[in-house]
């Protein structure tokens, strides 16, 4: 997790794994959909992910971009949203 978070902040754009760089996007997509929700899961509060996740944020544009460009339906919203809206 540390070198995902690490590699969004100095290269702007999500690490892959070296296996991924040459892979098939099949592999690519099924990644960064599993990978995507222990991102999310990092922020425990609410108005940092709205912040992380503003419209002209560079983690935002990376979302709808992989949105779009492997056909995911990456969340802006915490999995955990639920559970600490309740706190």
């Amino acid at each position: 997790m540390l070198r995902i978070c690490t590699h969004i902040v100095r290269e702007s754009d999500f690490f892959l794994p070296p296996s991924l760089l040459e892979g098939a996007p099949e592999a690519r997509r099924e990644y960064y959909g599993r990978a995507w929700d222990k991102v999310l899961i990092k922020w425990r509060d609410r108005s940092a992910i709205k912040q992380a996740l503003a419209d002209d944020a560079p983690l935002e544009q990376w979302r709808v971009m992989l949105n779009e460009l492997y056909d995911l339906n990456l969340s802006n919203t915490s999995p955990q949203y639920d559970r600490l809206r309740q706190r």
